[in-house]
């Protein structure tokens, strides 16, 4: 790729693109307003203003009524997968700023979180017709073009079956939209995550301000402080319900401006697919019956708490950096450190000395950490599936991992 680059290529593109018209100095942290302001001026005002500055170009894609289908296979390639990209003119920047702007890009994550918990449903079953899959909503590496975009990644004795199983979904979505309790985890989680942002905004790093700052200039986004940003965001999700989402997803599907991409390793034994073999999948998957998603209970509690039966401890002593440590009846040792480093989080760890030493010989291989870590990423907790857990935990910031190390193993 960079084999047809020269230096006056670079020269060139240099003197095109980077002058002060289309530059911004971002300063952040404890300085001299004046001070620094004038050290600005005075570095940067002795670049020359650029005559006749070459206009910025608007790509486009042009509209396009069948699909475009692209197949590509090379030896390096791992896994097959498949991309559908519907895409559009994206909407004015200008529009950033105001409320369209904080209230599209909700809709956006709101429509990517349900997705993507159905396709954790999906992908967590042994039976699943594929490895993984996704649903963005977002632009096609270019501000002027928007593009909602489906991955896949196939198993390579299942490929047309996985791509047609993916596709079905994708339609499911167009045709019957979300439920209540999706889109209300969905919501959950984005307040959550706002909230998170309020809670750590007095102990912000002074690079945190810089990129949303970038954005506000670049890209017209709107600069709040997080707590007005928690109160925008309230007051959007409030608006948006499981039918408002419903219509917005049925319309993001569209039956133009499709692009399908498949990518696949060039070997052997492999059922490469031909671009007449996706159009039909394509074809064959708006034509069938889909049924609407079926409804799910959620547990709210994992245990019942009046089943615990505690005891009182043996004996209790002040250790290191003022900690208390209690020694219970059976012996485990359990030492308390209050604290006000961080706000709004309790850390614990249970550990045992051990871990991968007492495994035996033979069963060694099991705990390799890419295995564990896989087993780790797919268990749930007790009779509850590692979705449901996560379901269960919306809106919540907590999380429990077992762990084992070369010497000792435990839960944090």
């Amino acid at each position: 790729a960079w084999q047809p680059c020269t230096p006056d290529s670079l020269h060139n593109f240099y003197a095109t693109w980077y002058h002060p018209d289309m530059q911004a100095v971002i300063v952040v942290g404890d300085v001299d307003v004046d001070r620094t302001e004038a050290k600005i001026k005075e570095i940067f005002s002795i670049i020359p203003k650029c005559e006749n500055p070459q206009p910025k170009e608007h790509l486009t894609m042009p509209d396009h009524a069948d699909p475009y289908v692209g197949v590509i296979t090379d030896p390096e390639t791992t896994n097959p997968s498949i991309e559908m990209i519907w895409h559009s003119e994206a909407a004015p920047e200008i529009y950033n700023s105001t409320i369209i702007g904080p209230t599209n890009d909700l809709i956006k994550v709101l429509v990517q979180l349900v997705m993507q918990e159905r396709f954790a449903d999906i992908v967590s079953k042994s039976d699943s017709p594929y490895l993984a899959a996704s649903l963005s909503v977002g632009s096609l590496n270019y501000e002027d073009i928007d593009a909602v975009t489906g991955g896949v990644a196939l198993k390579e004795d299942n490929i047309m079956g996985g791509f047609k199983a993916f596709y079905t979904e994708l339609e499911r979505m167009k045709r019957f939209g979300f439920g209540d309790d999706e889109v209300n985890r969905a919501k959950q989680q984005i307040v959550t995550i706002f909230e998170n942002e309020v809670k750590k905004a007095p102990t912000r790093r002074n690079a945190e301000f810089v990129r949303p700052l970038i954005s506000h200039f670049f890209d017209n986004d709107s600069f709040m402080e997080p707590e007005t940003e928690l109160q925008v965001v309230n007051q959007i999700l409030a608006q948006v319900n499981a039918q408002i989402l419903s219509m917005v997803a049925g319309q993001l599907l569209t039956d133009n401006n499709l692009i399908v991409l498949y990518s696949g390793p060039e070997k052997e034994g492999i059922a490469t697919p031909t671009e007449e073999q996706l159009l039909a999948a394509v074809a064959e998957v708006k034509a069938s019956d889909i049924q609407p998603m079926e409804g799910e209970e959620i547990a709210s509690d994992f245990l019942d708490p009046s089943l615990l039966k505690g005891s009182k401890s043996k004996k209790a002593k002040k250790t290191i950096f003022d900690a208390t440590e209690w020694t219970l009846k059976n012996g485990v040792k359990v030492i308390v450190l209050p604290t006000d480093y961080t706000k709004d989080q309790i850390l614990f760890d249970l550990y045992k000395d051990g871990g991968r030493s007492l495994i035996p010989t033979e069963d060694i291989a099991s705990f390799d950490e890419n295995i564990f870590g896989l087993y780790l990423n797919n268990t749930g907790v007790s009779g509850f599936s590692g979705t449901q857990v996560s379901k269960m935990l919306t809106g919540k910031t907590r999380s429990v991992t077992p762990y084992i190390t070369g010497l000792d193993h435990g839960t944090s």
